[in-house]
């Protein structure tokens, strides 16, 4: 299995949400997925974001 070219992004928006941005593979997004994350289908792919309701901490 060879790395993403480009690494992940993790980054909180001035409304407070954390989005994922960036290529990822099937080991990424099985992190992703056991970190909490919610994968939402786009017209980009997905949107990989916490919930909202998780508080800033």
């Amino acid at each position: 299995m060879s790395p993403a070219p480009e690494p992940i992004r993790i980054t909180r928006g001035r409304g407070c949400e954390v989005d994922v941005e960036g290529a990822f593979d099937a080991f990424d997004g099985q992190i992703l997925l056991r970190a909490g994350f919610l994968f939402e289908p786009s017209l980009r792919g997905h949107w990989i974001r916490l919930p909202f309701d998780m508080g800033r901490d």
